[in-house]
């Protein structure tokens, strides 16, 4: 390598340094601004759901809020998971015991069937009546 080689790249090596030096303030800037955007738009969502005035708040109390109201939703919306998930299940447990019904009445119009073949059937009909947590592993997986 050259002289002349090696005071170019060690001029580039500088220039690159001092033009990071001089974007680093205006990437930070941005950033700022990015988190505080955000802020500002949680403040004005944490406002309206905890119905307060439009006071001046921290940006803690601002996240610890917005981690609150988020906590309020998740445990509102298990809530009515669970509620689903029983009515689901009353649901599926009604149509099977129908189904089995009707199984059992077909049962005893076919003149063709073995009794003990048409019991067993009904018997393994009723010990495969699924559980509450069969029946939601099979609605929800």
């Amino acid at each position: 390598m050259t002289a002349a080689a090696s005071a170019s790249s060690t001029h580039k090596l500088a220039s690159t340094k001092e033009e990071r030096k001089l974007r680093k303030p205006l990437i930070e800037r941005k950033r700022r601004e990015r988190i505080n955007n955000c802020l500002d738009q949680l403040k004005e969502t944490v406002v309206g759901a905890f119905h307060l005035d439009q006071s001046k708040l921290e940006k803690a109390d601002i996240l610890e809020m917005t981690v609150k109201h988020l906590q309020n939703i998740q445990s509102s919306k298990m809530m009515a998971d669970s509620k689903v998930g029983l009515e689901a299940q009353q649901r599926y447990s009604t149509g099977y015991i129908q189904c089995m019904h009707e199984v059992h009445n077909l049962l005893l119009t076919c003149e063709w069937m073995d009794k003990t073949l048409g019991a067993r059937l009904l018997n393994h009909l009723l010990k495969s009546l699924p559980s509450y947590l069969d029946i939601l592993t099979l609605l929800f997986d």
